[in-house]
C-alpha cells in the first residue's frame, strides 16, 4: 500500500511479502569435527516473510519527521548438509554423516530494524538555506554462523547520527557538517569462532566519524 493523506505532507507506505526458496546457496560459517570452516551450503527449501513500512510528515515551519520499520522471520523447511569425518590417527577412517539442520536460525540479518528522523529547514532572507537533521537507527540480534553458536551473536544496537547542510544563496554551492554514531558505539560487521568460547574473527564497525563536505554544482 502506497498513500498520500493531508495535502500531500503525510505519505505512509507497506509491504508485507512473503517468499519460498529452492535450492538456496548460502556461504556460512559451520563447526565440523570441531572445526570452524566456511562452507557454500545448499538449503533445500526455505520460506521468508515480514513486512516493511516508512512514513514522512511534512509540518509547517520547515519541519519534518521520517522513519522506518522492518520485521523479517526466517525458516529452513529443509536442509540437510553431508559433512566427511575422519577418525583418529593412524587409521583415519572416513566416514559421511548426513545432517539435518533444518532447525537452525536463519541468519544474516536483524529480525527487526527501525529508524527515525527529524528534519528542520532554515530559509534566510539573503536567499541560503540551512538543513538541520538528526537521526536514530536501530538493529535487533544477529547471528553469523549457520549454527548460531554464542560466538557468532551480535547484540541489539542503536545509532545516532546528524547532518547540517548550509546551501549558498546562489542555489549551486553547499556545504555540509556531518557525524556518524555519535555515542560511539562499537558493534560487529561479522564474527564467529571455534566450539570454545574464544572468538576467532571479528570485524569491527567504524566508531565515531565526523566530516566536512563541500559540493559545488557547475552546470548552468
Amino acid at each position: 500500500m502506497k498513500s498520500m493523506f493531508l495535502d500531500r505532507r503525510v505519505r505512509f507506505n507497506v509491504t508485507a511479502f512473503y517468499n519460498t526458496y529452492e535450492n538456496q546457496q548460502i556461504s556460512v560459517g559451520r563447526i565440523i569435527d570441531n572445526q570452524t570452516v566456511v562452507a557454500i551450503l545448499n538449503a533445500q527449501e526455505a520460506t521468508l516473510m515480514g513486512l516493511e513500512a516508512d512514513f514522512i510528515f511534512v509540518f509547517g515551519n520547515g519541519w519534518s519527521v521520517a522513519g522506518s520499520y522492518g520485521y523479517v522471520h526466517g525458516e529452513y523447511d529443509e536442509f540437510t548438509v553431508v559433512d566427511v569425518e575422519f577418525g583418529p590417527p593412524p587409521q583415519l577412517e572416513e566416514t559421511v554423516v548426513v545432517r539435518d539442520i533444518s532447525d537452525t536460525k536463519v541468519i544474516r540479518g536483524s529480525p527487526y530494524t527501525y529508524s527515525i528522523g527529524i528534519t528542520k529547514q532554515f530559509n534566510f532572507d539573503r536567499g541560503d538555506s540551512l538543513i538541520a537533521t538528526l537521526g536514530w537507527s536501530f538493529r535487533g540480534r544477529r547471528y553469523d554462523d549457520l549454527e548460531a553458536p554464542a560466538h557468532s551473536y551480535q547484540p541489539k544496537y542503536g545509532l545516532a547520527d546528524a547532518r547540517f547542510v548550509w546551501t549558498m544563496a546562489n542555489g549551486r554551492t553547499a556545504v555540509s557538517l556531518w557525524a556518524n554514531n555519535l555515542f560511539d558505539r562499537e558493534y560487529s560487521l561479522s564474527r564467529g569462532g571455534g566450539p570454545d568460547t574464544i572468538i576467532q574473527r571479528q570485524y569491527w564497525s567504524q566508531g565515531r566519524r565526523f566530516g566536512v563536505e563541500l559540493t559545488h554544482n557547475f552546470a548552468n
